[in-house]
């Protein structure tokens, strides 16, 4: 069985798209980062690429596959972190019944 990841804080998001959960993001697991592909995702992605951290493409549904559900989730300053507000997201475990709700 695969250990999941235990982040010492919490999974950052960074992008403006209205998340999916069949959507293609790119993963920092390193650095605990996920971006969406929208212009603001793509730019904080180059940034950590620039860094030295290995992306990787994975959905969001395997997100939650590797991290434990109650793992807390940030965004600002972007359209998730209005989405996290307006939904009162705070953990991967939020995130998920919202999407399972928002087909």
């Amino acid at each position: 069985m695969e250990t999941k990841f235990r982040p010492w804080s919490h999974l950052r998001f960074f992008g403006d798209s209205e998340l999916r959960l069949n959507d293609p993001v790119i993963w920092f697991p390193d650095e605990h980062v996920i971006c969406d592909y929208t212009e603001c995702g793509v730019y904080i992605a180059g940034k950590h690429v620039k860094a030295g951290y290995k992306p990787i493409e994975i959905t969001l549904k395997e997100i939650f596959e590797k991290y434990e559900l109650w793992t807390p989730v940030y965004a600002d300053g972007n359209r998730i972190a209005q989405q996290f507000r307006e939904y009162k997201i705070h953990t991967l475990w939020d995130l998920l019944l919202h999407l399972l709700a928002h087909k």
